[in-house]
């Protein structure tokens, strides 16, 4: 019920704009006033004095006589006027009361709306950055491993070629060392001097020669 009222407030409050309520008065006026003008023509204003009737207006000189009734109900008018002004003021304000909180909840809601999407966003880019980042560890890695298996095979090379080398020394080591030991023993024996063969004219006899 008090919803259904203040919805009737409001729709008032958006009809009775101050054009609205200005041509509703000249309306009335325009369509009272033949009537008033009519009625204040024929009509005439009589007063009880002194047992008798006795006559103190006619026509548009009664409007003056009733001042005092004008007046009261000009007050009365002006009261219920100033009433539903208040109601159609405080609807008024209420509307644009609620017009303010809504457009504020909107605005409230756009700009959590557009942080959630800053926040998406940044994060977005930040998985990005991460995963570039990311990618080239990887390769750095990759790149890392590849060199250490190189240098690794090429170490192993250079030990091959190292013992192959000590080999091949080692080998040439013994020829020479052969070769030495040879030179050495044909040396020597070139250095020998000859035998003496006191048996070579040895004929069967015993008697040696003289």
């Amino acid at each position: 019920m008090n919803k259904n009222i203040r919805n009737f407030y409001v729709l008032i409050a958006e009809l009775t704009t101050p054009s609205v309520i200005i041509a509703l008065l000249l309306l009335g006026v325009i369509a009272i006033f033949p009537s008033l003008k009519m009625q204040l023509q024929i009509m005439r204003l009589d007063v009880w004095v002194d047992q008798h009737w006795e006559k103190r207006a006619y026509g548009w000189d009664i409007l003056w006589h009733a001042m005092p009734l004008m007046l009261l109900i000009v007050t009365i008018s002006i009261l219920i006027g100033a009433s539903i002004g208040i109601v159609i003021y405080e609807a008024r304000a209420g509307r644009d009361y609620r017009n303010r909180l809504e457009q504020a909840k909107q605005r409230y809601l756009n700009a959590e709306k557009i942080g959630i999407e800053r926040a998406r966003q940044q994060l977005y880019d930040e998985f990005a950055s991460i995963n570039a980042r990311e990618k080239e560890c990887n390769q750095l890695v990759n790149d890392a491993m590849w060199r250490a298996e190189v240098a690794e095979r090429q170490a192993q090379a250079a030990e091959w070629l190292l013992a192959r080398n000590k080999e091949e020394l080692a080998k040439l080591e013994a020829r020479k060392s052969n070769a030495q030991g040879a030179a050495e023993r044909h040396k020597r024996r070139n250095r020998q001097p000859p035998k003496i063969d006191d048996y070579s004219d040895y004929g069967g006899d015993p008697t040696p020669r003289r």
